[in-house]
């Protein structure tokens, strides 16, 4: 009964700081659930056992949701429309080995088309160097999804350099047993504007799809701008086992990206001492006009939570910060400026936020769905969001001097 006791009395004193701190019920649980989980171990006697009680008390809490994807439907919306006739002069490939030629020789205009088959990239990568023109783009695709499979078992699969690149149909796979150096399957770098990477499949990489900045011949760092990421399923299917980053979409500067129709999930990792905090997909380092839309992320899907300390954020703009080395002004004053978050549904991150925005300048955030998290956070001073018309499992939440419009939500 001493016990019983106790445990009354420890929620009473949740509910009262709840006020005091300003911080949701639902928040000051997942934090009493990391506390418990950090310290039960080091404590014995009653102590111990209080810890293990409210453990076990919270554990439940936030309850993750079930979501049945169709297996036939890639991404979360229709599929694009794709030409499947072949232009002058392009090329059929059926090896790895024809597959580096081709990408070697490639003009605007034409199109490699993968034949059904397995590619296994042992190099480091395959650098796709060569630009295409804005209205003569060079693609590189499969007839079906499903025909053709990228398996890397390197640290990159594509590195893209040249601009104007369409990649499609593509299922891109992982090898098991190597996530500290299998990192990207796409990663694009420096001036390769307008790329589209629409239609494909993404599976078990730490972070599948990168970009970058990259300093030119003159030493200004240039970014990939005008991405469109459309339509793709990307998903891992264990935690990842890695110190690196391990964010399905990881964008590092460059503006005008759009991230849409994806769907997104099952992104944890280990991590230092079994601390691991992953994002589905963020925007950083300085970007302007990013949009996200339309995207399913789930924080959890079929790869349960391990831990509290197994920390997965929906969507951000700013993710934890940028180096000023890595951004065009050298201080990343604001990580992202006018971005928009509209008509996502983001569920099951139990350990912390579906939305995280940080120095993140004028963010519209409106007709998103997000479920069994703790909500919205919005932090720092460069920060300021309007919040409008969402539908909202936990809070909103404005830190360290972040300004914030909240209307017509539904808070539950």
């Amino acid at each position: 009964m001493k016990i019983v006791g106790m445990i009354v009395v420890l929620f009473l004193i949740v509910f009262t700081i709840e006020k005091t701190l300003n911080e949701s019920f639902e928040g000051l649980l997942v934090k009493a659930k990391k506390y418990a989980h950090i310290n039960v171990s080091q404590n014995d006697g009653l102590h111990k056992l209080i810890l293990k009680v409210v453990q076990k008390l919270v554990s439940v809490y936030p309850s993750p949701e079930l979501y049945n994807k169709p297996d036939h439907i890639d991404g979360v919306g229709a599929q694009s429309n794709l030409s499947n006739e072949l232009g002058p002069n392009s090329t059929i490939v059926t090896s790895t080995k024809e597959l580096k030629q081709a990408i070697t020789n490639v003009k605007p205009g034409q199109t490699i088309l993968l034949s059904p088959g397995i590619y296994d990239v042992t190099s480091r990568y395959l650098l796709l160097k060569n630009s295409g023109t804005f209205a003569r783009p060079i693609t590189l695709r499969a007839n079906t999804l499903g025909d053709a499979v990228l398996r890397s078992n390197s640290v990159e699969g594509l590195l893209i350099q040249g601009k104007n690149w369409r990649i499609e149909n593509l299922i891109f796979k992982g090898v098991k047993g190597k996530d500290g150096s299998i990192e990207h399957a796409i990663h694009i770098v420096g001036d390769a504007d307008n790329i589209q990477i629409k239609n494909n499949k993404f599976i078990n990489f730490n972070s599948h799809i990168k970009s970058n900045g990259k300093p030119n011949a003159q030493g200004k760092i240039e970014y990939p701008d005008n991405l469109l990421i459309l339509n793709n399923d990307i998903y891992n299917e264990w935690k990842r086992n890695t110190h690196s980053p391990a964010s399905p979409i990881d964008l590092v500067g460059g503006n005008y990206v759009i991230v849409k129709n994806n769907f997104i999930a099952d992104f944890g990792k280990y991590g230092k001492k079994g601390f691991g905090t992953t994002y589905g997909a963020y925007m950083k380092g300085g970007g302007i006009g990013g949009i996200f839309e339309n995207n399913v992320v789930m924080c959890e899907w079929r790869v349960p939570h391990t831990s509290p300390m197994d920390v997965r954020i929906g969507l951000s703009f700013g993710n934890g910060g940028t180096g000023g080395q890595f951004c065009a002004d050298k201080k990343c004053e604001y990580e992202h400026t006018d971005g928009v978050m509209r008509n996502n549904t983001i569920l099951n991150c139990v350990n912390d936020v579906g939305i995280y925005l940080n120095k993140s300048y004028n963010t519209l955030i409106e007709n998103n769905a997000i479920r069994s998290s703790l909500g919205v956070d919005v932090r720092f001073e460069q920060s300021s969001a309007e919040i409008r018309g969402n539908v909202i499992e936990g809070r909103v939440k404005a830190r360290d001097g972040a300004t914030i419009t909240v209307d017509d939500n539904i808070i539950e």
